[in-house]
């Protein structure tokens, strides 16, 4: 006869725990030297797409290289980004998740960030298909309205 295996017990931690861990160490990688962010695009069927940093466009200026206005002057946080001492010459994580992946591979998948999303990308992300943005403390998820989910599909700060 057989010998029976004892029950499994699965002490991996969750996809959410996972990838919200891989996304913190990958800031290292980040090119901005102000604030380090990372953006992890994983597809409706669990599937890591990509994984992206902040910081400037392939081939183009350089925050490690001191060429960026912003990098290294003394402007507030949140400041203008677009003009001025401030001007930085950075893209966010989250630009370059949706610049360098497709529609298929977003669709109905989530975008896992090591900080919470400025305005600005929670709006962009938002419109590009995904269905959950997650980050450490906070969460946005795609739901739909109506009976059945045949009503709009609108945006939720999940609890």
């Amino acid at each position: 006869m057989p010998k029976r295996l004892p029950p499994m017990v699965d002490d991996r931690p969750s996809r959410d725990e996972w990838y919200l861990h891989i996304a913190d160490e990958a800031t290292e990688r980040a090119e901005c030297v102000r604030r380090q962010i990372v953006a992890i695009l994983v597809n409706a069927d669990g599937f890591c797409k990509g994984l992206f940093v902040n910081g400037g466009y392939p081939k183009g200026p350089s925050c490690l290289l001191g060429q960026c206005p912003r990098a290294f002057s003394d402007v507030a946080p949140g400041s203008s980004y677009d003009t001025g001492s401030g001007s930085c010459i950075a893209l966010h994580a989250e630009q370059n998740l949706v610049a360098n992946s497709s529609v298929e591979e977003r669709r109905g998948g989530t975008a896992y960030i090591s900080d919470a999303p400025c305005d600005g990308c929670t709006r962009t992300l938002q419109g590009t298909g995904l269905v959950r943005i997650k980050w450490r403390g906070g969460e946005w998820r795609r739901e739909a309205t109506g009976p059945y989910g045949s009503g709009p599909h609108i945006w939720r700060l999940a609890e």
